[in-house]
């Protein structure tokens, strides 16, 4: 078991009670993001917790990484911050500048 921030959990306890109360009639009706329905919304939702999932039981490779959304990891300094290293296992070069 997972054990989440209270923001987070808030969050998530948040999202599924939205999604539960979903009914089959409204999936095609528009949702407050643009370009989405209340479908696509909520197939974006259930995709992002599976992409968050499968890292936090360190599970091996990652849905985001198989789908291409993250890129292969990246090598970060040993005295690389937090952050760095987020942005190294996510494919993104940490040294990067514009």
């Amino acid at each position: 078991m997972i054990v989440m921030n209270g923001m987070l959990s808030r969050a998530v306890t948040g999202a599924a009670t939205v999604a539960r109360g979903v009914r089959d009639d409204q999936l095609d009706l528009p949702a407050p993001r643009d370009g989405f329905g209340v479908r696509e919304l909520l197939g974006h939702l259930a995709w992002t917790a599976a992409m968050l999932e499968a890292p936090a039981r360190r599970e091996q490779p990652p849905p985001g990484r198989r789908m291409g959304v993250f890129g292969e990891e990246m090598p970060v300094a040993e005295d690389a911050s937090p952050f760095e290293r987020a942005l190294g296992l996510s494919g993104r070069d940490p040294a990067w500048e514009p």
